[in-house]
């Protein structure tokens, strides 16, 4: 390579005339060289020799340097979603107007049978201004289905929401039957829980229902001054509160929760009413001076 150099040189040497001499070309160093410049403060750029190879795999610094610095990569993939989606708004919803399909279909039949007592009924407790009833039912009552059935009844009945609670703990028949849960519910709010934590909507955006809970170890003596809290709060957000205590049978005495309440309905059937038993229930209850409004006795489905 250097013989073909040296060639080159005298060939040049030959052809062209002598000038007058000048000083070799050079590219002065710039003032203040940057630190990124790796030949900064040189005054002749050397000759660099780059070995022959194949020009599919021939590349110049330049080049890739331009390459990666200014052609970014298209990936087929889709752009990641922004990590922050909290503010995004929530999505629309459609919900269909409540109907008498949303009943339960066993409850329909309750309905039916009970709706003139329920009415009834309806009428005596906006008479006498109580917004707060405990339902005693007798061991022999199908408790669950005339529950609900006189809870429906009534929130049609009475303007404003109602809520039913169910008490029993344990039991999850009167939640199972409106398709809800049986935990969290009244045992977890007198523990402490906010009752809008569990309360449950059901039908028609004014019927509400709270479960019994779970079995919390809350000791008696504090329940009757804490349920007596939970009742007055009731009372400002429904203009109904209708609880469903334990099964009863005379003589035994009822649930002591009976007397935490300004007024109780005896819910009876009718077998034991025409054998004079609910007469005779309701005689037991007063001597305990336990309020009771009066019974309603329903049948047997």
């Amino acid at each position: 390579m250097s013989r073909m150099l040296d060639a080159l040189k005298r060939r040049v040497a030959e052809t062209v005339p002598p000038q007058a001499e000048e000083p070799p070309l050079a590219i002065e160093a710039p003032a203040q060289p940057a630190e990124e410049d790796w030949w900064a403060g040189e005054t002749i750029v050397p000759f660099i020799e780059v070995p022959f190879s194949d020009s599919k795999q021939a590349t110049t610094p330049l080049a890739s340097q331009s390459t990666c610095s200014a052609t970014p990569l298209i990936s087929s993939q889709a752009p990641e979603k922004p990590a922050d989606s909290g503010n995004l708004p929530p999505d629309c919803q459609f919900r269909i107007a409540p109907t008498d399909r949303d009943i339960p279909a066993p409850l329909l039949p309750w309905l039916s049978v009970c709706r003139r007592a329920g009415s009834h009924l309806a009428d005596y407790l906006t008479e006498k201004r109580q917004t707060t009833v405990i339902l005693l039912p007798m061991h022999s009552v199908p408790v669950d289905a005339a529950a609900a059935a006189i809870g429906l009844i009534l929130s049609e009945k009475i303007p404003g929401r109602l809520l039913l609670a169910d008490t029993r703990l344990g039991r999850k028949e009167l939640a199972d039957l409106f398709g809800l849960v049986g935990q969290p519910g009244l045992s977890d709010v007198i523990a402490g829980l906010p009752i809008n934590l569990a309360v449950q909507e059901c039908f028609q955006g004014k019927f509400f229902f709270l479960a019994p809970g779970h079995r919390l170890a809350v000791p008696w003596e504090t329940v009757p001054s804490r349920l007596s809290r939970i009742l007055r709060n009731i009372k400002k957000d429904f203009a109904l509160s209708l609880f469903v205590t334990e099964s009863w049978q005379p003589p035994r005495l009822p649930s002591p929760l009976v007397h935490l309440f300004p007024a109780t309905v005896l819910l009876a059937a009718m077998p034991d009413d025409a054998a004079g038993k609910t007469a005779e229930a309701m005689t037991l209850l007063s001597g305990q001076r336990v309020p009771v409004l009066g019974s309603l006795v329903v049948p047997q489905i």
